[in-house]
């Protein structure tokens, strides 16, 4: 948070509150044989809606979140963005975070983040299965 003021030939404004907030915070809950996977603060236009493309390809998981209407706003908004994949077997991983904003432009491809996690639990899992994703509201850039 800022206060700022503007002077003009000895003239002061008044103090004006500004808030910046992170963006792309990236980072992985896992318990158990699953993890959570989140990707907080993501600037995207108003109309977006995430589908999240999981790649499990064995300790490398690679999660592209596409805006899957097609919709273009100028407005733009922060989101919470999560998903959650299940039955990992044991063993250390790394998750990449990648976004489509554009689906008739799928090869114009945003890069977010990456972030290492330990999975301890049994190693009885056959194939890891993506369970729960989760969009937030928009968070209103104002506030």
């Amino acid at each position: 948070m800022a206060n700022i003021t503007a002077e003009y030939e000895g003239f002061f404004s008044e103090p004006c509150t500004v808030s910046v907030h992170a963006q792309n915070n990236v980072y992985a809950v896992a318990e158990s044989d699953s993890v959570t996977i989140y990707h907080d603060w993501s600037l995207r236009n108003c109309a977006f809606s995430a589908t999240m493309d999981v790649q499990v390809n064995n300790d490398v998981i690679v999660i592209t979140e596409v805006n899957d209407t097609g919709d273009g706003a100028t407005c733009h908004c922060l989101f919470d963005l999560s998903v959650t994949i299940n039955e990992l077997t044991p063993g250390s991983y790394t998750a990449e975070i990648y976004g489509i904003d554009d689906p008739f432009e799928p090869d114009d491809i945003d890069y977010y983040g990456t972030v290492e996690f330990t999975i301890e639990g049994n190693s009885n899992q056959a194939e890891p299965l993506i369970g729960t994703q989760y969009q937030s509201d928009c968070y209103d850039l104002n506030e």
